[in-house]
């Protein structure tokens, strides 16, 4: 809609404050944007980059004048209190359509961290209405999953009645290598999550090339898991990161490349994945590629 946020990961809060970083807020009123607030944190230290990623939904209510926006905020290289490392946190704010400030309601915490994990690298939601499930999706390019290095996403998921969000999954995929960066950007459309991996390697011989993966939420009666879709690679061949940025919206996923076989050109590649979800689960999602226009 109308609403306007900007992060400011090296911000001060102060004139002689330290480096917390922060977020600034505004509507847009037709003409300019009309600045609202600046959001520092709940309780982000110095040197967390608070604000280095964001995002923002929009979930519907019951009539035109209900509802809210929902802000969640990456703070990558927040350390906790009494550790080492990377561990990273998210923050979630929530305003009504009506309202005038953006509320805090809940942050994330990375209770189980690594060396250099940078959860809330990324950051995506995704809540159309009150009356479906909404998922949160946080990328930790560093993180390894159960001893495998190569990055990890984490999700959360708030059914439908409930109000904050609970940890579902932490995903990577299957078969994962140190210097993935799996993580570094992430995208959620309903019960489907993309995750970049900017540094995935083509074969150990192009070492850049980049991808992206595609999951998909999946309801047993014993079971709720994400279990990897799809494997979306470059239709080319070079050093172009593909996956350093990633958007899905329904059918269509879109995969930055920042570089092109280090001559600093970018690229841009459109995947159409709606047929894969419609095949049913395979053994290799590897084998079938979306289609690139």
């Amino acid at each position: 809609g109308s609403f306007v946020a900007i992060g400011a990961p090296l911000a001060r809060s102060s004139a002689n404050g330290v480096e917390r970083g922060a977020v600034a807020t505004g509507r847009f009123d037709g003409s300019a944007v009309v600045w609202d607030q600046v959001l520092f944190g709940p309780e982000s230290p110095a040197g967390s980059r608070f604000g280095q990623a964001l995002a923002i939904a929009a979930t519907s209510g019951g009539s035109p004048l209900t509802g809210s926006r929902s802000l969640l905020v990456g703070a990558p290289t927040y350390v906790n209190s009494g550790g080492f490392g990377l561990a990273g946190r998210a923050y979630l704010y929530q305003r009504t359509t009506l309202g005038t400030t953006w509320d805090f309601e809940q942050q994330f915490a990375n209770t189980t961290p690594g060396i250099a994990d940078a959860m809330g690298t990324s950051v995506a939601i995704d809540r159309d209405s009150s009356d479906v499930n909404g998922y949160i999706v946080l990328g930790a390019p560093g993180r390894a999953v159960d001893g495998t290095p190569g990055g990890g996403a984490f999700i959360y998921s708030r059914l439908v009645g409930e109000g904050t969000y609970a940890f579902e999954a932490l995903i990577q995929h299957p078969d994962a290598a140190t210097g993935d960066r799996f993580g570094i950007a992430v995208g959620v459309d309903g019960d489907r999550v993309v995750v970049g991996a900017d540094g995935r390697a083509r074969n150990d011989t192009v070492l850049d090339e980049g991808r992206g993966y595609v999951f998909e939420r999946r309801v047993l009666p014993s079971l709720v898991d994400w279990p990897w879709r799809e494997d979306l690679r470059f239709p080319g061949l070079g050093n172009v990161n593909l996956g350093r940025s990633v958007a899905m919206s329904r059918n269509m996923v879109v995969l930055g490349g920042p570089a092109s076989s280090g001559a600093g050109t970018g690229t841009a590649v459109v995947y159409v994945c709606d047929r894969i979800f419609f095949d049913g689960f395979v053994n290799s999602p590897a084998e079938r590629s979306c289609a690139v226009p």
